[in-house]
């Protein structure tokens, strides 16, 4: 009887260890998943704020005469009410979500739509913390 009590043991921790791996895996899985719905909420309302903004210059350019607003510097710097895009729940979020903003092409160059992109994101940080 003395000797099984090892080996009882020994099956017991290689059992477990499976269910500990499977659990440690759903729980990435979930925030995951949870984060990459929060980066396509803030996707898809930078995409409008940006079209909005692109939009409303070329219709003033339309109207006078080419003397319209234009783009100084980045497109997000003329965006407003970037408080109403997400509230955020701690600073490890914002981490993750931006890390969408590191692309880069075969030349080692920034993707610039990737780094507007990034730049929504902690400017959205910025006002909202």
């Amino acid at each position: 009887a003395a000797s099984t009590q090892p080996l009882q043991f020994l099956q017991a921790a290689l059992y477990s260890i499976f269910v500990a791996v499977f659990l440690g895996a759903l729980l990435t899985w979930a925030r995951l998943a949870a984060t990459k719905r929060v980066t396509r909420q803030l996707r898809q309302a930078f995409q409008q704020r940006k079209a909005a903004l692109l939009a409303d210059i070329s219709y003033e350019d339309k109207n006078d005469e080419g003397r319209g607003r234009t783009l100084n510097g980045s497109i997000v710097s003329q965006m407003g009410d970037l408080r109403a895009v997400y509230r955020w729940r701690d600073v490890r979020q914002i981490s993750i979500v931006a890390r969408g903003m590191r692309v880069w092409d075969e030349d080692g160059v920034p993707d610039p739509d990737a780094a507007d992109f990034g730049e929504f994101v902690l400017k959205v940080r910025s006002l909202c913390m």
